[in-house]
């Protein structure tokens, strides 16, 4: 897919997001869901703390997902049409600066693609592995059913595309 389309399609999300929710807090980790299931239920227009991520069932992990009707004529339409596996959730996973993502585990593995990154930015796992995801294009498969974390050391935004495998191989 055109990388540089992508970026700027997310960018534009991210955009819109910002202006809609001014009274939200951005200085801590968020989502901004860009897909729906059956069982999902949107709140916030689609801004989703990680906190509440992770300790509250916004949406169904276990049912796969269709990319939110907004964004069908955008290139992450072109996007899911490319992917080699099904998804049940797909997010921007925004880390504003000097943020961290609280050790945790996922009920599936992720997909990521970097959108805006930079060379303090990490995924972690509990072994101590540590991996920068550069932002080339290229769509990176995390084992996020061990313990991980995400954080962002930098002055800047961290931004990725992050996907929710709904494949059983992909969890093995």
């Amino acid at each position: 897919i055109d990388i540089k389309l992508l970026i700027s399609d997310c960018n534009k999300i991210l955009d819109e997001y910002s202006k809609l929710n001014r009274n939200t807090d951005t200085t801590k980790p968020y989502s901004i869901m860009l897909t729906e299931n059956a069982n999902f239920s949107e709140e916030r227009e689609g801004l989703i703390s990680y906190a509440d991520i992770h300790n509250k069932s916004y949406f169904d992990r276990d049912n796969e997902a269709t990319l939110k009707e907004s964004y069908k004529n955008t290139s992450l339409a072109k996007l899911i049409q490319k992917l080699p596996f099904p998804f049940s959730i797909m997010r921007l996973s925004v880390l504003p600066p000097s943020t961290i993502i609280t050790m945790h585990t996922d009920k599936s593995c992720h997909a990521q693609i970097a959108i805006v990154t930079n060379k303090d930015s990490f995924v972690a796992a509990q072994t101590g592995v540590t991996k920068h995801i550069p932002a080339d294009g290229k769509l990176y498969i995390i084992s996020t059913t061990i313990p991980h974390t995400a954080f962002n050391a930098s002055a800047t935004t961290r931004v990725h595309l992050s996907i929710s495998i709904f494949d059983e191989d992909y969890v093995k």
